[in-house]
Order: C-alpha cells, then sequence, then structure tokens
C-alpha cells in the first residue's frame, strides 16, 4: 500500500472526532501527486454530505479494499507532506537554477529567490479547539501573573518610560512590541535603552540590528550603563574626571 492509499485508510478507519480534527487542519487535495482521483472523491463527498465516506463507500467507488494501517492519521499523513515540502525545494532550486544557467543578473537571482522562498508553504498547521465557557485560562494567568508581582525573585517585563507602561500595562511571554517611525528619531536609542534596562532587571537580552557595528553597540550600551555623555564619548572628548570615573567603575 503506497503512502498515500495508507493515509485514505487510516483517514477513513478513523472515527468522527479524529476525521473532523483533520478536516480543521484544511490540508490541501493538490499534494496529493499519485492518489488524487480518489483523494478528490472524498474531499467532494465530505463537503457534499458532511462527513467522510466509508470504507464500503470507496470500495464500492474504486473496487478497492482499505485495510486498517498500523499507523494513526496523522502518523499516515506526515509522509505525504514530507514529499510535498520535499517536491516544492526541488521546484524551487530548478527554478533558480536555471535562472543562474540562463545568465540572469545576480541582484534578479537573488530577488527571486527571496519571492519565491516567501512562497513556500508548509503544511502543517496546529488547531486548539477551546470551549470558552468551561476554561480557566485567564484566570490561571491572572493568579500566575499575581504570584510573579509578589515575588521579589521573579521578572515581570516593563519598560523604562512610566507613560508606555500605563498604556501597555504589561508584557508578558509570547507578547510582541513593534516600535516605528520615521528614520532619525532614536528608535535604536530607545531599543538600547529598553534592553539595558531589562538586563539590569535580570533578563537575558538579545539585541538584533542591521545597521550599526558591534563597535557601536557597545558604545551605546556602555554609555548608558556608565552614565557617560554619548555625544562627547564619540568625539573623544570625555572630561578627565568623568572617563577617570569610568575606568575606575570599569574595573
Amino acid at each position: 500500500m503506497d503512502t498515500e492509499l495508507r493515509f485514505i485508510a487510516a483517514l477513513l478507519h478513523s472515527n468522527t472526532g479524529v476525521q473532523e480534527a483533520f478536516f480543521a487542519r484544511q490540508i490541501p487535495a493538490g499534494i496529493f501527486q499519485h492518489r488524487g482521483q480518489e483523494i478528490a472523491w472524498v474531499y467532494t463527498f465530505r463537503a457534499k454530505h458532511g462527513r467522510y465516506p466509508s470504507i464500503f463507500a470507496y470500495a464500492a467507488k474504486f473496487g478497492e479494499k482499505l485495510k486498517r494501517p498500523q499507523d494513526n492519521v496523522s502518523a499516515s499523513l506526515q509522509p505525504v507532506l514530507d514529499v510535498a515540502m520535499f517536491d516544492q525545494l526541488c521546484k524551487f532550486q530548478q527554478n533558480i537554477r536555471e535562472l543562474i544557467d540562463g545568465g540572469t543578473p545576480m541582484a534578479r537571482v537573488v530577488q527571486a529567490y527571496k519571492a519565491g522562498s516567501a512562497r513556500l508553504h508548509i503544511f502543517d498547521a496546529d488547531y486548539k479547539d477551546i470551549d470558552f465557557a468551561k476554561s480557566k485560562g485567564a484566570l490561571l494567568r491572572y493568579q500566575e501573573l499575581r504570584r510573579a508581582i509578589k515575588d521579589p525573585n521573579s521578572f515581570v517585563a516593563r519598560t523604562p518610560w512610566a507613560s508606555l507602561n500605563r498604556m501597555i500595562k504589561m508584557l508578558r511571554s509570547g507578547e510582541t512590541f513593534v516600535l516605528a517611525s520615521r528614520t532619525s528619531l532614536g528608535k535604536t536609542w530607545q531599543l538600547l535603552n529598553w534592553a539595558h534596562f531589562l538586563a539590569e532587571a535580570g533578563a537575558k537580552v538579545l539585541f538584533i540590528t542591521r545597521e550599526m557595528t558591534t563597535e557601536a553597540i557597545e558604545d551605546r550600551v556602555e554609555a548608558l550603563h556608565f552614565k557617560l555623555p554619548y555625544d562627547l564619548l564619540r568625539e573623544g572628548k570625555l572630561p578627565f574626571r568623568v572617563a577617570y570615573r569610568w575606568k575606575q567603575e570599569r574595573r
């Protein structure tokens, strides 16, 4: 039994709950390269009747009995998904190779590579069905937050700016904060201030930039940490007493 037929057998032998879980993933029928006719009929049957066909209906349609496979639906589906994703990569690689062999300027090749890689699709989805009438997730998160606030050894992410704290209240794990403005308004400095503030509070901070060198970032962090006037540091004109204090504190 080939991998695609094994998946169909696993799906049609499964109970309604498993079948509905698969339906929620919305796996496109186009990924099935060898059993396209069979899977198209299964999908059409589901759309028409609101349920998947039985193994007996399948046998009557295609004259092929489906034995129950040892693997479940997810395990049977994964090899099919892997083949589909591998074929995507092969076609993508071939297209790029043809551009290079055809003498396409490298700048255009890179553009095509970026555009093509963005269109690569991972055929996977992890959905969760939550009954909000019974879920206690919000209450448990609130209780955990209260414990974290009271615990002197815990870390709760805030910012150095009271007005921003009033706006966003608090950052929790998994949340994202985006800072945007036009150029030369101080975004880098503000983010460095924030990173330094979080590091001082005990958080592990990763700062990534494609605009500045490591040395430039280090100089700015040093100015923040030791309260040095950055403009004078950059010009090499720190007052002697300030430079001496910096040297002593650095020791």
